[in-house]
């Protein structure tokens, strides 16, 4: 098999795989970052990063990009019972040892801006970017992974080591054997809506007959009143019901939350509605001889939420091995299983170069 050697081959752009691309490129390793999309995308999310998420992005150095276009911020949630009551939290309430709050708001961020910014930053810091390049199979034979595309207009790649972050789906996780089912099984449906009325400066999540929304207004309240509506139901009880009809189970849906009554009489969905499912799905282990997985590939969550432990994990992930793998002096493939640590991020030098292709 031919292809060029890179230390590391990352699969999947998204924040996870993006952020671990970016410090690992910094540090001056070759870094291979592919992903079976074309970049911007949308994603099925709910597009909501808590407080602690924005330093990460800040040190990913992605805030200038983010803020060419006005951010939301939001100064906490809120949360709707079924029976009429609502549990306020703020941020802002989040108090240090000096009593001072530790953060003040959080971003809500379509993914087609998230994740580019992600990816250029990655690009920009030396990370080799290779966009439509779908795995078909990898394998570890000696002292690196063989890593095959699924279509012929690909390259194939070696890596000495593997980074899957390619989702609740990960095709490296179910190639390796890792994945497990679990016992519960959600789907979830994720629009962008205009004319919810009586929507502020707080996300929302609403619950309700086995089920439950988040809302994350998209713009400033002064701009506009984009939001990302996030539904997640159970899949054998609600499977059929949206088989076809995804649109429809969705606003009928949402006019069974008591907290969103009398507030969708203009309500209209504006981007066509995303749908992802086994949101439950489990791993075996977390990393292996020469891999590592991140991100949701690592721990997925009955949840549409991106939480900063995305961006978080590509840095510990990053650290970890540099630490683990000084100078680039490989231990035997026999001895090399990582395990991902919440450390500090790892040195970052200079690093000139970057690349970013469709092939």
């Amino acid at each position: 098999m031919t292809g060029r050697l890179y230390d590391v081959a990352i699969v999947g752009a998204g924040p996870a795989g993006s952020s671990t691309a970016t410090y690992l490129a910094r540090a001056g390793w070759q870094v291979a970052l592919v992903d079976r999309a074309a970049f911007p995308r949308d994603k099925p999310c709910a597009e909501y990063l808590s407080p602690a998420a924005e330093p990460l992005l800040r040190d990913l150095g992605v805030m200038d990009a983010l803020a060419a276009h006005p951010l939301s911020r939001l100064l906490g949630f809120r949360i709707y019972a079924p029976g009429g009551g609502v549990i306020q939290g703020d941020f802002a309430a989040t108090k240090g040892s000096d009593g001072a709050a530790l953060f003040a708001s959080g971003l809500a961020v379509p993914r087609s801006r998230l994740d580019l910014a992600l990816l250029e930053a990655a690009a920009g810091a030396g990370a080799e970017v290779r966009e439509r390049w779908s795995l078909a199979s990898l394998a570890l034979e000696e002292d690196c992974y063989h890593l095959q595309p699924a279509g012929p207009a690909s390259e194939p790649i070696r890596a000495r080591l593997v980074v899957a972050a390619d989702g609740v789906h990960s095709v490296v996780a179910r190639r390796l054997g890792l994945a497990r089912p679990a016992a519960l099984h959600k789907v979830a449906l994720v629009a962008h809506m205009r004319g919810i009325g009586g929507l502020g400066d707080y996300g929302e999540m609403h619950v309700a007959n086995r089920r439950y929304v988040g809302l994350a207004p998209l713009e400033p309240r002064a701009r506009g009143d984009l939001c990302n509506v996030a539904l997640v139901v159970d899949e054998a009880r609600d499977g059929c019901k949206i088989a076809g009809r995804a649109e429809a189970f969705l606003l009928e849906s949402l006019a069974t939350f008591p907290g969103l009554r009398g507030r969708l009489a203009d309500a209209a969905i504006v981007r066509k509605t995303l749908a992802t499912s086994g949101l439950c799905t489990h791993v075996r282990r977390l990393s292996g001889a020469r891999l590592l997985l991140v991100g949701d590939a690592a721990t997925p969550l009955a949840t549409t939420i991106p939480s900063p432990a995305r961006a978080s994990s590509g840095r510990c992930a990053a650290h970890s091995w540099r630490r683990a793998s000084a100078a680039r002096h490989w231990p035997p493939v026999t001895s090399a299983r990582w395990r991902w640590r919440a450390t500090t991020a790892p040195t970052r030098p200079s690093f000139a170069g970057s690349g970013r292709s469709r092939g």
